[in-house]
């Protein structure tokens, strides 16, 4: 997928409760009373087809 067509297909999760899809794709976001922080971004990588990691290197090309 190409950074232009992600952005576009992320735009369309404004104003969407994320935790729906969190729920959706099994991604946890309290566990033991804490925060999952990187929740967030583990649902936006499966919502793009893209495979959960927790890498700092980008996932798109600039």
């Amino acid at each position: 997928m190409e950074r232009e067509e992600a952005v576009i297909k992320i735009q369309k999760l404004v104003g969407q409760d994320l935790r729906k899809l969190a729920d959706k794709y099994e991604v946890t976001v309290f566990r033991n009373g804490k925060k999952n922080k990187g929740w967030v971004g583990y649902v936006i990588e499966r919502y793009l087809g893209l495979p959960i990691n927790s890498s700092q290197s980008p996932n798109f090309g600039s």
